[in-house]
């Protein structure tokens, strides 16, 4: 390169040769701010790899292909806009980028390559227009900052190690298709506080989850039936797992070292000897403790829905309705109070003595919905004859009381307007 070239001009001797009757970028140059050329659209491999002074790349609107290992270690690379033709980034592509905080992806994407992100500097990022299918292996792992990724709806696969060591906060997969979480995909996420799966993953890799420390509850899908060893291991703020009632089995050591977690296994699952050692509370429930559950579940989602029509604001009704309506909704409560007593009265006997340890672990999700129910300024005003839930509530350490000085302070608070909401999605989660 001669002395005359600016670091703001893209070499001359730039060796450009066509493949396949494509133009592909050979061979580039160590500068600070490279500008390629428009035309070109393969960026080969290799091509900037160790060019640890590159501070700013200026892709063509030409650009199909990055391939494998084209910018790794070019540690001051601070952000990259990827033009709307991108399709495919290859494996190691920005491998070692530590300093690469910020990468826009267009929805043209296809292909994310094996290893093509790890140990990058990346903060965040947004996949969901993308038309990405697999996250490959090792592809974000040793992202240390790295705390949110939002997923596309055509993925269907995270391989092995894809977000080791990150500092990913929460994931949400609902809106994916994802049917695999592979071999130690979010081992040592040691920030993860939240997971919300899809209902199409049938399979968990053996520890997936492991020494996700800060992780404290998690609900399984229907489609899945199965976890391998050490799938969540030494999760140690785990408090609540919830199974769907045809899983099968869980594995060794699955939930090892969770020692705050109380879990209710599924009444066919098989658990291994160790699949739970030291943790907090395992109850695996008779059939009558859960055929009366679910009764009991029944009369709650008819009472929820009923507390919903009933509900004030600002002390008129949300709904109106007349005097002949409301009398029914109270006749119909009184009747619900009484088949609630029944139900309760057969479930304490059948866990006494234990019944103060095992009750709020097995009835959980109802305490939960208890504990908003309770602050609605409409239900503190109802007789207590239709007051269904009111002895169950108290077994379970609900404090009945607490909405009483709310309501008598009139209308309700920002976060009590959002209870109708909420108690549509609690009545099926019980």
């Amino acid at each position: 390169m001669s002395d005359s070239e600016s670091d703001d001009e893209f070499p001359s001797t730039l060796r450009i040769r066509r493949v396949d009757g494509k133009k592909s970028l050979v061979k580039g140059v160590n500068k600070r701010h490279v500008t390629i050329p428009e035309g070109i659209r393969i960026i080969k491999e290799s091509a900037f790899h160790g060019y640890t002074d590159l501070v700013r790349v200026d892709f063509p609107s030409t650009l199909e292909i990055i391939e494998r290992e084209a910018f790794s270690g070019c540690t001051d690379l601070v952000s990259v806009n990827f033009p709307s033709t991108l399709k495919n980034i290859g494996a190691c592509a920005f491998y070692g980028c530590t300093n690469l905080v910020s990468v826009t992806v267009p929805p043209t994407l296809e292909i994310i390559g094996s290893m093509a992100f790890q140990e990058a500097g990346l903060v965040s990022l947004d996949l969901s227009q993308t038309q990405v299918t697999e996250i490959k292996n090792w592809t974000f792992q040793r992202c240390t900052s790295l705390t949110r990724v939002v997923f596309p709806q055509t993925l269907t696969q995270i391989g092995d190690c894809a977000f080791h060591n990150t500092r990913l906060v929460s994931l949400d997969l609902s809106q994916t298709r994802l049917w695999w979480i592979a071999v130690e995909a979010f081992l040592e996420c040691k920030s993860l506080t939240s997971i919300v799966f899809p209902k199409t993953l049938t399979c968990i890799g053996s520890a997936a989850f492991s020494h996700c420390y800060n992780l404290t509850s998690v609900t399984f899908p229907d489609s899945l039936e199965n976890l391998p060893v050490r799938a969540f291991d030494q999760c140690w703020n785990l408090t609540s797992v919830t199974f769907p009632d045809t899983f099968k089995e869980i594995d060794e050591k699955a939930f090892r070292g969770c020692v705050n977690l109380s879990v209710v296994l599924p009444p066919k699952c098989f658990a291994w000897s160790d699949a739970f050692e030291n943790c907090k509370l395992v109850i695996k429930p008779s059939d009558h403790i859960l055929e009366l559950r679910k009764e009991l579940r029944a009369i709650w989602s008819q009472n929820v829905q009923r507390q919903g029509r009933m509900r004030t604001v600002a002390k008129q009704p949300r709904i109106e309705l007349s005097n002949g309506m409301m009398d029914f909704e109270g006749q119909q409560s009184a009747r619900e109070r009484v088949q609630v007593v029944r139900l309760w009265k057969e479930i304490k006997e059948e866990l006494a003595p234990n019944m103060g340890l095992l009750a709020p672990v097995i009835f959980s999700r109802i305490k939960e919905g208890g504990e908003k129910l309770v602050k609605m300024p409409s239900y503190v005003e109802q007789p207590p004859s239709e007051k269904v839930f009111t002895i169950v509530f108290t077994d379970l350490g609900v404090d009945v009381e607490q909405g009483v000085e709310q309501a008598d302070q009139g209308g309700e608070s920002k976060q009590d307007g959002h209870i109708n909401k909420r108690m549509k999605t609690l009545k099926l989660r019980f």
